[in-house]
């Protein structure tokens, strides 16, 4: 996973992410299939930082997953987006 924040003027801040992972199971995912399932998930998101106050704060991200896997049951694409308030105390 790789991930970097950079602060920018007037109290916002960026955060680009990317992670990739692979799972290897000993089997396959059905009784039909005959390969041993792997899964590979590629993660790629942005997230926004605006601080109101120094202890308040709106968080926004957006999320894209794609999985791939060796089994079509357990292959999708998804968009995640999330917007929030954090305080910090």
């Amino acid at each position: 996973m790789a991930r970097f924040s950079f602060k920018l003027p007037n109290s916002l801040m960026i955060s680009p992410l990317v992670s990739f992972t692979q799972e290897l199971y000993d089997g396959p995912a059905t009784a039909l299939e005959t390969d041993n399932r792997r899964d590979e998930r590629l993660r790629m998101g942005v997230e926004f930082t605006y601080a109101l106050s120094n202890t308040l704060s709106i968080e926004a991200a957006y999320y894209y997953t794609n999985a791939f896997s060796t089994s079509g049951l357990h292959e999708y694409d998804q968009h995640v987006m999330s917007l929030g308030l954090a305080w910090t105390f």
